[in-house]
């Protein structure tokens, strides 16, 4: 309780003095450097991973909506435009500044943010500030992403992008607030182009991607299925972090992928799951998905329909072993993973219903 008391306290502070700081800033753009509202769809992210900008991030947003445009007859949107905050300054003062002249040069018709909580060293432009711009341009829409809502501060930020963008993420839903409707949302929306026949010729029997320094669980269940079973690691703990074009082909090549989504408890946790981008890669890709039953992961699949889950390591060993010698269960279970993926989460069937509930008029 003190934990959450302290974030919201310090969230709403945060956010009334970035809305002091640049409200006469926002002002005097509205007045007097307003221009005609573009017809854009405005990406604001960062460019890097890291602070010494030597590893870009892999944003799968650009390729979804690009699809999405491919497939689908309305116009909705004319193009997608990516706005980086840490390309020319580490000033966060002067970040905030530019993206504001950029915001009324070229207002656009959506613009997606982040709304997690950024240390300084991430480079993002202010929330606080994001909402001067949502109050002065209500005829915008504003779509919040939370990436990680299973931290306090982020629950508390995502709780109040809710009363204020027009669409507000809480994995695994998408709120909307003029409707007051949630829909499921999967990580953004699956590419039609990444589907993969789960019948192909695969030579890795099991796969883990991810971390294991911290995760004592994870350490315990990888360590007891290497005394029965050869596992392929990968992953910036085992010196072999994969660019995304190997981390494709290693799913292409795998028959059945390890995700455990269990957080690091400590105070500063709401949800012990949480859900990560891997579950749907490993279906799109072909592979016979292994995780934990938790609530979040039911609401996208069903437990021995569309992945299988395990209570114990010996559980887990033992489910493994059945489906690596029954291959016909194993592609049957994988193959109506990707019926029902193909069905509601593609990408054209996600934004058909996000711009469908932005543009109701009720």
């Amino acid at each position: 309780m003190f934990v959450y008391t302290k974030s919201l306290i310090s969230t709403i502070l945060i956010i009334f003095f970035s809305i002091l700081i640049y409200l006469p800033i926002i002002s005097y753009y509205y007045f007097f450097e307003n221009k005609k509202k573009s017809r854009s769809f405005l990406i604001v992210r960062r460019k890097y991973n890291n602070k010494e900008k030597n590893l870009k991030q892999n944003f799968i947003l650009n390729e979804v909506l690009k699809e999405f445009i491919k497939f689908e007859k309305r116009k909705v949107f004319s193009k997608v435009v990516n706005y980086f905050t840490d390309t020319t300054t580490n000033n966060l003062f002067i970040i905030n500044i530019r993206f504001i002249k950029y915001f009324f040069l070229h207002k656009p018709k959506y613009i997606y943010i982040n709304s997690d909580w950024h240390f300084v060293k991430e480079q993002y432009i202010s929330l606080g500030m994001i909402f001067v711009l949502k109050i002065f341009h209500d005829d915008i829409k504003f779509i919040g992403h939370s990436p990680d809502p299973h931290f306090v501060l982020n629950k508390i930020r995502l709780n109040i992008c809710k009363l204020i963008f027009d669409a507000q993420t809480e994995m695994p839903f998408m709120f909307f607030k003029k409707s007051e409707k949630k829909i499921i949302f999967p990580d953004l929306g699956l590419l039609r182009k990444n589907f993969t026949n789960p019948k192909r010729k695969r030579d890795i029997d099991i796969l883990f991607i991810g971390r294991v320094k911290g995760f004592n669980q994870r350490e315990n269940y990888i360590n007891h299925l290497e005394k029965f079973f050869k596992v392929h690691k990968f992953g910036v703990d085992f010196n072999n972090f994969v660019s995304e074009t190997k981390f494709k082909n290693l799913y292409k090549r795998s028959k059945i992928v390890i995700n455990f989504s269990e957080n690091i408890p400590n105070g500063n946790i709401i949800y012990k799951y949480r859900v990560v981008g891997r579950i749907f890669d490993a279906i799109t890709f072909g592979c016979l998905l292994f995780d934990k039953k938790y609530w979040q992961i039911e609401t996208y699949y069903k437990s021995s329909k569309s992945y299988i889950s395990y209570k114990s390591k010996k559980d887990l060993v033992s489910k493994i072993n059945f489906y690596l010698n029954n291959k016909k269960r194993r592609i049957d279970t994988v193959e109506f993973a990707q019926q029902i993926s193909k069905k509601n989460y593609l990408s054209i069937v996600i934004w058909n219903k996000i711009f469908n509930e932005l543009n109701s008029i009720i």
